[in-house]
């Protein structure tokens, strides 16, 4: 039990992070875009919606295939986006 609250923990933590720097990469993204408020906050409220639909697939894919491989793949998907993210020549 102890496991699992430092492990609950942990992952608010990081959600909170997330929120921090996509509040802060608003005004950078809005004006590199050349977005209006709406368009900006759009993007940016996309976050929850994607992690909510990558939630809805993860269980049905854990139930199916098991939790370890599931959790693989999307360490790889995360490795792999971070490795596109930082060799992009552009934001």
């Amino acid at each position: 039990v102890v496991l699992a609250a430092i492990i609950s923990s942990v992952t608010a933590a990081t959600l909170g992070y997330d929120v921090g720097v996509m509040a802060d990469a608003i005004v950078f993204i809005g004006n590199d875009m050349q977005l209006n408020s709406g368009q900006t906050q759009i993007i940016v409220g996309s976050l929850n919606f994607i992690a909510a639909f990558g939630t809805l697939i993860a269980g049905s894919t854990a139930d199916r295939f098991g939790r370890k491989p599931t959790v693989a793949v999307c360490c790889v998907m995360y490795v792999v986006g971070s490795v596109v993210m930082a060799i992009a020549p552009e934001f």
